[in-house]
């Protein structure tokens, strides 16, 4: 009987362990990332500093600073989710800049989504003037 139940137990260990091993950690995006402290983020001067991510807004697209895939606005919190929590020192805060492609009047419905997606996750902005 006792042979019994521990072979079942160990059956159904090796059974548990195998339904995780698919199973990818979770991203801690947001929510094991802080609030931002706006003291703290308005406080760098030299953009070179800055360690949060930083999304340059193009006319076709956004992208990370750093990295030179182009993606829509729908796909931002995709993105930024892939980050690891160290890429959040200042917390849930990104800095913005547009190009200086288009006039801000053209690129305001871009804006606009932006600030809508990044709403929905608590996520300040630090807006960047252009260049």
């Amino acid at each position: 009987m006792r042979t019994q139940t521990s072979a079942w137990l160990l059956a159904l260990s090796v059974l548990l362990s195998c339904i995780g091993c698919g199973i990818q950690p979770t991203s801690p995006f947001p929510h094991d990332i802080p609030q931002a402290d706006a003291n703290v983020y308005r406080s760098i001067l030299d953009m070179s500093d800055w360690r949060n991510p930083y999304i340059v807004v193009f006319p076709e697209g956004l992208k990370l600073r750093g990295d030179d895939t182009m993606f829509p606005v729908s796909s931002l919190l995709d993105q930024l989710s892939t980050l690891p929590a160290s890429r959040w020192p200042l917390g849930r805060v990104v800095a913005i800049q547009a190009t200086s492609f288009r006039s801000e009047e053209e690129t305001q419905a871009t804006w606009e989504q932006l600030i809508q997606v990044l709403k929905t996750k608590e996520i300040e902005i630090n807006r960047i003037p252009s260049a």
